[in-house]
């Protein structure tokens, strides 16, 4: 009758060992992975909300919307997640955990500059003819853990970008 032998405590314990370091190893690279792809998620919410503003702008003949930034969903008025309703998720950046989006209705900051401009005039008003650098919408926030100092942004002629985030100083003096 042949013995079976089974493993030792100790080799049990170098298995367990060797699994724990490996886990150790790929959680932060895991954790890595999934912010990124919350960002680029966040990414492609701003350029469907391009796309959505694109087919607005042909039914109102080029006439841009007039949009607020609202501080709560409570205060009335029209806002990017009252006018491109249908599809409620796009509103909520992945990685907004502040829940700003539950607070506003929105994770996106719309540039209200544009508000009823036609889109001739607003394109020469605040960037000239190179519509590539006319921001349209942004985040409201540095919602992105891989990279807290960008926001994505959507420019009027359809792309999004993830850019530098741009901070006044509390202290910075106001122009007169």
């Amino acid at each position: 009758m042949r013995r079976r032998r089974g493993f030792t405590l100790a080799e049990l314990l170098v298995v367990l060992a060797v699994v724990a370091l490996l886990v150790g190893l790929l959680l932060p690279a895991l954790q890595r992975a999934r912010d990124v792809a919350e960002g680029v998620a966040c990414l492609s919410n701003t350029r469907q909300l391009g796309i959505a503003l694109n087919g607005y702008l042909v039914n109102s003949d080029g006439l841009l919307p007039t949009l607020f930034n609202r501080g709560a969903t409570t205060q009335p008025g029209p806002a990017i997640d009252t006018l491109f309703d249908e599809a409620p998720a796009l509103h909520a950046c992945p990685a907004d955990e502040e829940e700003i989006w539950a607070a506003t209705g929105t994770s996106y900051f719309w540039n209200f500059t544009l508000n009823g401009q036609r889109v001739e005039s607003a394109f020469s008003l605040i960037g000239g003819a190179d519509a590539g650098r006319i921001p349209v919408l942004s985040d409201k926030e540095g919602f992105h853990p891989h990279a807290p100092d960008r926001v994505n942004v959507l420019y009027a002629d359809g792309h999004s970008a993830s850019e530098l985030r741009f901070v006044l100083p509390p202290d910075a003096p106001t122009p007169p």
